[in-house]
This record gives C-alpha cells, structure tokens and sequence, in this order.
C-alpha cells in the first residue's frame, strides 16, 4: 500500500522539477509523462491520456497508448454518462463496463480505466490505463493527491500571471515624474503592502495657471484593483481632455464604472489647483486630504460618496486655499492604518507631528520623513502619499 504523504512529497518534488511556469496544457503534458513513465510499479498504469476541454467537447492534445485500443479516441463527448460522473466526483474508476469513458475501447471487460479532471475556467482531463493488481482506496487515494497538485500549480501559475499583468497596469497609471507648477513644491510615492495594489494619483495640466490632481484606492487586490484602478484614471483623462467640470466628470466616470460592477468601485480625492492658491475639489468618499496651516489644519471632506457603489450621485465641489509655507497632503488610509495607532485619528496625529517638525523643509524631504517614520511599522494596506507645498518667496531686500 502506498503511503499518502510519502507519495505526496515525492509527487510534489517530481512537480518541482518539471514545473517551468509553462501554461497549463503543457505542464500536463510533461506531468502525463512522468505520472506514466514513473508510476507504472506502483499505480499499476500503463497509459495515459490528456484532453482538453472545447466547447461542449473535451478534445485529445497528448496521447501515451494503452495496451489495448482500437483508436486514439480523438474526442469526448461532454454529455456522456462517464464524463458527467467524473467532473461529478472529480475522479472516478470505471470498473463497470456498462459505464465506458472511451466506448470503442477493445476488451473493455480486461481493461480498467481511471481518471480524473482538473483546472477552474477550463478543464482538462486525465485517462489512465490500469493493469492486473491495482487496488481501488489505493488509486483514488493517488489520483486525488495529483489532481490536488496539480490544481494548486495551476492556481499559482494564474495567480502570478493576474499579479505580472496587474503590477503592469498599475505601474503605468502612475507617473513618471512630477509636474512642475508655478511656485509649488510637488512630491508624490506609493507603497504597495503587497506586490500589487489598488492606490493611484495622477496630474492633469491644463494651462501654465491651472493644474488637476487625484489620488484614490481602488476596492478589492491585485488584478480587480488594477482594472478598477485604470479605468477610473482612464475615464478622467477622457473627461479632462472634453473640458469637463470636476462634479459633471465624476457624475459621468460614476455612472461608467458602476454599469461594469464586477469590476468594485474607489473612493478618490479630485482637484484643480490654481496658480493664485485657489483649491477647488471633490471628495468622492476618500480619507479627507489635509491642509497644513501655519498652526492647524484644515480636512478637505466636501463632496460626496465613492465612485461607481450607486448608478446615479450627486457630487459638491469644496473649496480651500494654499498661501504661501501651506502644504497638502493627500494620502491613502493605508498610509495611518499601521500596527500600534488605535485609528485613523491616532495616524493624522501622528502624521501632523512629523509634518508640522519638517515643516520647514521641502515637499520632498518632507515625504521622505513620513515614510521613513512609517518603516519600522508593518503596513496593512498601499499606503501612498502626495504632498504640494507653496513656496514662500523671500523678501528681496
């Protein structure tokens, strides 16, 4: 009888070796091989073969012969009884010749046949020809460990292709550099807490007076937030180049990303700042940006709720104003939600603290402070951070 877990590590090491991050089809070809080339001793297998799934067909992609057949069975017919009780049970003996999986199969009544199926979005199928002597606990036992396996290869081999595409998409939504605007001092970063996240920030240049900002944090990880993530920045682009208002482009994106809902929703912070100081902005349910006045600050929380949970929202456009030595800070929850603050006021807090003692620096040395204060605390969430700070001009004499 063979031992689980010993078959397990040794199957898993096997896997190990032969797992190149090939797509799927390819990875059960070369598993086929070695589960037929190296198992036969101890499964009782003399054959395999593999099918993949098309449509209401499961068609052949790699045949190892059996001993004994009459073809090479192409296809499999998805409303067969045999399939019907495979994907049913997820493996299954056909020791019954009444139920045959491969009907033309020759002495069918001297030949057992075992299989099983894997994958989520597609299917794939395993036929394995088994000899004189196998016992049944025995191969389900077996054929469920590989099935098992093989379907975390294949679940860690999506997952990493979903993180490779999204970590793309969202490194391109964020720019390459800062603008440089009139007499303001501009310095953005993002932290993914992990390899991927849903935090963004954008500029939008208008004229040499007049310059669009938004941060947001897209709902869900990983891909789905890359997706939400681009679609949002995507669409305000659109709504800029057409002129829009701020309320009339949030109204409109609203309405786009709430029709494709599978896709979550964001809350953002969007503005347009005026060379003069004037701020004009909407709040669609983000962490209120906070104005750091000589003595206090001011939270920028007009506005309305997140973009894309409702079909129709009414937005509020909210005002504010830089003077010179004033700075903004616009940031994700993620940057005040770390391990020892009991919540969000205890971030701001802490975040005021080391802005109003660097006050006096730039825009960039200033976020390098907060982040190098956020360093030795572990990070629940992206934390991202952009701050603008009105240069005080020096009295020329």
């Amino acid at each position: 009888m063979i031992e689980p877990k010993l078959f397990y590590r040794e199957l898993d090491a096997l896997l190990s070796k032969i797992d190149k991050g090939e797509e799927p089809t390819k990875l059960l070809t070369s598993v086929l091989k070695e589960i037929v080339s190296s198992c036969v001793k101890d499964l009782h297998i003399s054959g395999g073969k593999l099918y993949q799934e098309q449509g209401d067909q499961f068609v052949l992609v790699k045949d190892l012969k059996f001993q004994k057949e009459s073809s090479s069975h192409p296809i499999l017919d998805s409303n067969q009884e045999a399939i019907k009780l495979l994907l049913q049970h997820g493996s299954y003996i056909y020791d019954n010749p009444e139920v045959q999986i491969i009907p033309d199969l020759r002495t069918q009544k001297e030949t057992t046949l075992a299989g099983f199926y894997v994958g989520e979005e597609t299917f794939w199928i395993l036929i394995f020809e088994l000899n004189p002597g196998w016992e049944r606990v025995e191969i389900e036992v077996c054929l469920n460990i590989i099935r098992s396996i093989l379907n975390d290869r294949i679940s860690s081999q999506s997952l990493k292709e979903n993180l490779t595409q999204a970590a793309k998409i969202q490194k391109s939504l964020l720019p390459r550099k800062v603008p440089k605007f009139s007499d303001y001092q501009i310095a953005a970063k993002t932290l993914p807490a992990k390899m991927v996240g849903g935090d963004f920030y954008d500029f939008f240049s208008f004229d040499p007076d007049l310059l669009g900002l938004v941060i947001g944090d897209a709902s869900g990880h990983d891909l789905p937030a890359a997706l939400v993530a681009r679609d949002v920045v995507m669409g305000l682009r659109v709504g800029y180049e057409k002129q829009m208002k701020l309320v009339h482009v949030l109204e409109n994106l609203n309405r786009v990303i709430y029709r494709n809902r599978t896709k979550g929703f964001t809350s953002l912070f969007l503005a347009e700042l005026e060379k003069d100081g004037s701020l004009f902005y909407v709040n669609a349910g983000h962490p209120p940006p906070i104005l750091f006045l000589r003595e206090n600050i001011e939270k920028l929380d007009v506005g309305g709720t997140v973009i894309g949970a409702v079909p129709e929202v009414q937005f509020k456009r909210g005002f504010a104003y830089l003077n010179p030595g004033d700075s903004l800070l616009l940031y994700t929850d993620g940057l005040l939600e770390r391990r020892g603050l009991d919540n969000l006021d205890s971030g701001i807090q802490h975040l005021f603290q080391v802005v109003y003692k660097n006050k006096d620096r730039s825009a960039e040395e200033i976020l390098e402070s907060v982040f190098s204060f956020e360093k030795d605390k572990k990070l629940q969430d992206d934390s991202t951070l952009v701050i603008i700070k009105r240069i005080e001009k020096e009295n020329s004499h």
